[in-house]
């Protein structure tokens, strides 16, 4: 089989994983994605293994699957570099960085998650853009740094809205609220209109994982 063709089976495979995540089915979501990772394995094609490997990234940091995760990363890490995969090689720095942040070591992740992110846009490679921006911002706005966090999270709203892609607004509005409920305020309902703003996305999309974060 050609390594089109398993790129494609990898992301068909990758299509119930996410309906699952959107719809709720978390346990369904997280046996899809191992068969996803699973099934680039048995390809042997380096390429796809990377690409299954961060379709799935994400969910396993939505529902904070962090040893999954840091096991995950490893073979991604280790793959790229074997191959020469700059691209995926990047992502899994940045990937690696965010998990820092997740586990409470914020100021080592946070130094370098803005890097993983610049070189990311240097090579065009957007997969899992949309996931760092958001926790870079919500990093510096519990730094007191909320006007670049806000900064952060605006372009990328603005650029997803340019280009008329619209699937990861809810996302994008969650991390704006959060950014928004850091530090004190004179306007105490923004959190609130960005959090409703992203209950309204989400139920457009039919992703109920989305609504019942916002909510």
């Amino acid at each position: 089989m050609q390594l089109n063709s398993y790129l494609i089976s990898a992301t068909s495979l990758f299509n119930p994983t996410r309906s699952h995540w959107f719809a709720g089915n978390l346990d369904r979501a997280a046996s899809h994605a191992k068969r996803t990772i699973e099934e680039a394995e048995r390809s042997d094609h380096p390429i796809a293994l990377c690409r299954a490997l961060l379709l799935t990234m994400r969910l396993y940091f939505w529902i904070d699957e962090l040893e999954q995760a840091e096991r995950n990363l490893s073979v991604l890490e280790l793959t790229a570099d074997t191959y020469s995969l700059e691209p995926f090689r990047a992502v899994a720095i940045g990937l690696k960085r965010r998990n820092l942040v997740r586990v409470g070591r914020a100021e080592d992740g946070m130094c370098h998650l803005r890097d993983s992110l610049e070189r990311l846009q240097v090579l065009r490679y957007e997969m899992l853009v949309i996931d760092f921006v958001s926790e870079l911002a919500i990093g510096l706005a519990k730094q007191n740094q909320r006007a670049e966090a806000l900064d952060l999270i605006d372009g990328s709203i603005a650029a997803q809205l340019g280009s008329n892609r619209r699937l990861h607004l809810p996302a994008l509005f969650l991390a704006k609220g959060s950014v928004l409920a850091c530090g004190e305020s004179q306007q105490r309902y923004l959190p609130a209109e960005c959090f409703g703003e992203a209950m309204t996305l989400a139920a457009q999309q039919f992703a109920l994982s989305f609504e019942l974060r916002a909510e």
